[in-house]
């Protein structure tokens, strides 16, 4: 198996493709407000919150690959990619919704790049 097809099987598998764990989508899916919001202790992050993070990385990702860094999301710091927008069960879906898009959008991108631009890529 090549890289490629190695990074795009994961890439698949992390989202909506069953493998030896489950996908985010289906994990996700049933996620009450509540449950989003909810930290196991003190100092640890939420649901949602490590959800915003990933879609932080992801669409900042993306937005290199299409040449739209101005419109890249910014933070002072690690910590604020975990921020939270109002909590409510409307902008908990949209959160999940635009993270599935991002990470599909993503996954285009990858399936059609040369293995070059992806090690060429600059992601933090």
């Amino acid at each position: 198996m090549d890289v490629r097809t190695l990074l795009l099987q994961q890439w698949a598998s992390c989202l909506d493709k069953e493998d030896w764990f489950p996908p985010l989508e289906k994990v996700l899916e049933n996620i009450t407000l509540e449950q989003a919001i909810w930290k196991p202790v003190e100092g640890a992050h939420s649901i949602w919150e490590l959800v915003c993070h990933l879609l932080f990385y992801e669409k900042r990702i993306l937005l290199r690959f299409l040449g739209e860094t101005a419109n890249e999301p910014k933070a002072e710091n690690n910590d604020a990619t975990y921020r939270l927008p109002t909590e409510t069960f409307q902008n908990w879906k949209e959160t999940k919704q635009e993270y599935f898009s991002v990470h599909r959008e993503l996954e285009k991108i990858l399936a059609k790049s040369e293995l070059e631009d992806l090690y060429s890529l600059y992601i933090c």
